[in-house]
């Protein structure tokens, strides 16, 4: 069989299907389970807490109501916008115990706290920032976070 260079330059992760633990444990954490897990993506390892799309937004607009923003003719305003935005995505999600709603997300980010990226001996400092990654990304994991 001959290779081109569009094969060795296909996403080998194209090649295999969706997968289906990993989903499930995305599904948990969408019924507020949280979960620590160590992923792997293209070489990087990231670790951090596996929390639902709905934590992940209410965080994110709880943070950007408490971020200090600069130029803006008024702070308070622009963020109050980005934090009702960040509110407007959290409520696409469904609340613990409820069914997706019709037009909800589907399930394809996974959604990390506290996450931290690490390099070799190294990790990337983080302040337990929030992370959102495509599932089709994730190369491998295991639950539990390292050090």
């Amino acid at each position: 069989m001959r290779h081109s260079v569009k094969d060795a330059q296909a996403d080998p992760a194209e090649q295999y299907p969706r997968d289906a633990y990993l989903n499930a444990l995305v599904t948990f954490a969408e019924g507020n389970l949280e979960i620590g897990m160590t992923l792997f993506i293209r070489g990087t390892v990231i670790a951090g807490t596996l929390i639902s799309g709905r934590k992940y937004f209410e965080e994110l607009s709880r943070q950007m109501r408490s971020a200090s923003i600069h130029g803006s003719s008024d702070p308070a305003d622009l963020q109050d916008v980005l934090g009702r935005a960040m509110l407007d995505f959290a409520n696409m999600y469904p609340r613990a115990g409820e069914q997706p709603e019709p037009g909800s997300p589907t399930q394809s980010f996974l959604h990390l706290s506290n996450a931290r990226i690490f390099q070799a001996a190294n990790h990337l400092r983080s302040n337990g920032q929030l992370m959102r990654l495509r599932l089709d990304a994730v190369d491998g994991y295991f639950m539990g976070n390292i050090e």
